[in-house]
């Protein structure tokens, strides 16, 4: 079976209600519960791994690059090719000081920051120091777009998991007296009993709200059941 979470995920999770809770107080048919839900509801087996894409830009004979969907999960290489058809790979390593490009990753801009002259022999000094103007001439190899939803899968999952132990045992798993919590660069609040704050979410209330924080489904990586 594939799974959202961990063991050690677990014991973090169910810790916050239970001191010296430890895997063994988890009954598998409920973790098993908490991924079919999510399998169910989204009709998918979502993919832990985005694979590396090959994408081809146009140059625009300045020094700018945009990714169309940002941001740059990794990039693997990025390539000139020429007029005669010859690929000429640029040094892209963040951390090499001899590195020929820059990029940020959440915005997908990538910027070329050493002058690529002798590429392609022949250019004015007008394509010295820019991407040259050409139609998919530039090719950039790496993984893009909407981050893995793992983080928030396994959310998803725990909280899931801890509706059904709160039918099992309301006295201990049954209160939600979480505030606030942060997965990455998503944060989210759940208003629980001594909260000073006039709305609560129920349960439901809130694995709905976490799965507003997926992107659509419609663009997410997944293989088909």
């Amino acid at each position: 079976m594939a799974d959202f979470v961990t063991d050690d995920n677990i014991v973090e999770f169910f810790g916050f209600y239970k001191s010296g809770f430890a895997i063994g107080n988890l009954p598998t048919y409920i973790r098993e519960a908490g991924y079919e839900e999510i399998i169910q509801r989204a009709g998918s087996d979502w993919v832990a791994d985005i694979e590396d894409v090959t994408l081809y830009l146009d140059g625009r004979g300045d020094k700018d690059l945009w990714i169309p969907e940002p941001p740059i999960l990794s990039l693997t290489s990025l390539t000139y090719i020429s007029k005669t058809l010859e690929e000429t790979d640029l040094t892209i390593d963040q951390t090499d000081e001899d590195r020929q490009i820059w990029y940020d990753a959440n915005t997908g801009h990538i910027q070329l920051i050493q002058s690529i002259t002798g590429i392609e022999y022949g250019w004015d000094e007008d394509s010295i120091g820019v991407f040259p103007t050409g139609v998919q001439n530039i090719k950039i190899v790496g993984k893009f777009g909407t981050a893995n939803p793992n983080a928030i899968l396994t959310i998803i999952q725990l909280y899931c998991m801890l509706r059904h132990m709160a039918r099992i045992d309301p006295s201990t798993y049954g209160k939600g007296d979480l505030v606030s919590e942060k997965i990455g660069k998503y944060s989210y609040e759940l208003y629980g009993k001594t909260s000073t704050k006039s709305e609560r979410m129920s349960l439901d209330q809130y694995i709905d709200y976490l799965y507003g924080l997926l992107p659509s489904f419609n663009s997410f990586l997944y293989d088909a059941v």
